[in-house]
């Protein structure tokens, strides 16, 4: 069922984000949609893919990558992906108190996107950036 759904968010782009909720808690279909969230020629698919990516285990080898995912995301071009971008780091600073070593350019990344046009991307930077400057208990 779950490559069924897989194929299917990316097939519909009407019924994107109810097939997303469908797969939600699916970890069969994590490899697909980390797939997905890399390729997709579509903004929502790619935003509806890193929302399904559980980047809040440290110990987690794809965790570490579905961070990386995020970090990457927050330079796209659609506005859906870099809000689902913050939000998944989010997700990772909540969990483990900060962002991952190495995570200048996200640091970087979340600082451009406070000036951004969009409210909810540039509120959620914010917040992030924020949380990170006041230290643990995000």
């Amino acid at each position: 069922m779950a490559w069924a759904l897989v194929a299917h968010l990316e097939a519909d782009p009407q019924h994107t984000w109810r097939t997303r909720d469908a797969l939600h808690g699916l970890t069969q279909a994590l490899p697909d949609v980390r797939r997905l969230a890399d390729d997709s020629p579509a903004g929502e698919v790619r935003a509806a893919a890193l929302s399904l990516l559980d980047g809040d285990d440290a110990s987690d080898g794809q965790a570490r990558h579905d961070v990386r995912r995020f970090v990457r995301s927050l330079d796209d071009p659609h506005e859906a992906v870099r809000y689902e971008a913050v939000l998944g780091l989010e997700r990772w600073v909540e969990a483990n108190g900060s962002l991952p070593p190495d995570s200048e350019h996200a640091r970087a990344g979340l600082a451009a996107l406070t000036a951004n046009p969009s409210p909810r991307l540039r509120q959620a930077a914010t917040g992030l950036l924020e949380a990170l400057d006041s230290g643990p208990g995000i």
